[in-house]
């Protein structure tokens, strides 16, 4: 089999695609399982939807981080005359011996007792966001409160100052959900403004030096002027993966969940009378509708037979993830969320040596978030009836807003987060 050129057999493209692609990839999974489709821009993608399929792309070494085995001209751009270089040393594009090398560095940093270490900041950060509206009766829950969120968790890791993830939110949201009608040279003056950005936090981190505890951001930063263990283009690199990964995932599987959960009152009934399920029920929420939507984008080494069809040497291919996540062949009943579902080894994060390295953060947060929102907002549910718009693009999925009505409480005050 080889799967043809996407001529609309498959609307990946279309606002309805955005809200719910689960029905598309079932049929992808069963008809075209490593399917090529032009991408707006020109460029040509190999999606595998498949689960295990997915999790030979993501740790089968025939398939590198690097684009520099494309066959696409795409990737030919001069980093250096566009004023972006930097920014592909980073950990979702650098194979072995180097990402093993950089992966490690930034692993220590998000230790399970670094984390640990935040909660009760990051309870603070949840509740103060709550207090700004709790007695309101609505709020736009993306903008109001999964956008901020790790504008004071992630931002106080790294270093990042409120002010500066305001206009960090902009250049990354047009990185990785950009509008289809955005131009290579609107996507180049983007990644212009995304490196300014981090030079201008390296630098800041280097007149900083002498001050103390160092955040993450001033431990890398030491990492490469100090201890010479990364050149500056890593340091670019991986501070730009962080600030990236660190806001998308947040903020979208905070909306995802929510809306899953309020789609689903019997799930959401079982976590007001079990709040034990809470780790279990993120697991799933992140199974069923994560924030990632596909992997970052690999290169096939050598003729690749997969799904069956041959994915040809230089191609350039992606892991659908929220297809994965869905396949029965895998999940039992997988459009179904039941927080109680056992062996949950869904591929939110990825899989192989690039599995998110910072998914512990992420999965405080997650927890912490929807407990204090659950617990504090009585009657949670969707206000209004205009359709929900979500973000385009195949890469992260989330919603623009989430209206939503509670009862309102009175003053600000909160019960205790006892057992967050």
């Amino acid at each position: 089999m080889t799967a043809g050129e996407d001529t609309g057999t498959f609307d990946l493209y279309s606002p309805g695609f955005a809200a719910d692609p689960y029905q598309v990839y079932g049929a992808m999974r069963r008809r075209a399982p490593a399917y090529l489709a032009r991408y707006p821009g020109g460029l040509d993608l190999w999606l595998v939807t498949r689960y295990d399929d997915v999790r030979t792309v993501l740790s089968d070494p025939r398939f590198s981080m690097s684009s520099d085995h494309s066959d696409s001209p795409l990737f030919a751009d001069d980093a250096e005359e566009h004023g972006t270089q930097g920014l592909e040393r980073n950990l979702t594009n650098l194979d072995p011996p180097d990402h093993t090398r950089l992966r490690r560095l930034v692993t220590r940093e998000f230790s399970a007792a670094r984390v640990e270490a935040l909660r009760t900041d990051v309870v603070a950060h949840v509740d103060a966001l709550i207090d700004g509206f709790a007695t309101e009766g609505g709020a736009d829950l993306i903008a109001q409160f999964a956008a901020p969120l790790p504008t004071g968790v992630a931002g106080q890791l790294l270093g990042v100052p409120p002010a500066d993830w305001e206009r960090f939110r902009v250049y990354s949201r047009r990185l990785v959900m950009p509008d289809y009608d955005m131009t290579p040279d609107d996507f180049t003056r983007n990644k212009q403004d995304i490196r300014a950005f981090v030079g201008e936090l390296v630098e800041r981190k280097r007149a900083q030096s002498g001050d103390g505890a160092l955040d993450l951001a001033g431990s890398l930063t030491r990492a490469c002027d100090v201890e010479g263990a990364i050149t500056e283009d890593e340091l670019v690199g991986i501070l730009f993966t962080l600030l990236v990964g660190s806001h998308e995932t947040t903020t979208n599987f905070i909306g995802n969940a929510v809306l899953a959960l309020l789609r689903h009152p019997d799930q959401l009934a079982l976590l007001h009378a079990s709040p034990e399920l809470y780790p279990a029920a993120v697991e799933e929420l992140l199974r069923y509708d994560g924030p990632f939507e596909a992997s970052s984008l690999r290169f096939a080494l050598e003729d690749v037979e997969i799904g069956g069809a041959t994915i040809p040497r230089g191609a350039t291919v992606v892991a659908v993830l929220a297809s994965a996540n869905r396949d029965p062949d895998r999940f039992f009943d997988p459009d179904r969320l039941e927080i109680r579902r056992p062996a949950n080894d869904h591929v939110a994060f990825g899989h192989g040596i690039h599995f998110c390295p910072g998914r512990m953060l992420s999965l405080l947060e997650a927890q912490v978030a929807l407990e204090r929102l659950i617990t504090r907002l009585p009657g949670l549910r969707l206000a209004g009836d205009a359709p929900l718009r979500w973000h385009e693009g195949l890469f992260f999925r989330g919603l623009r807003e989430l209206p939503v009505a509670f009862d309102a409480t009175a003053g600000s005050g909160h019960p205790a987060a006892a057992g967050v």
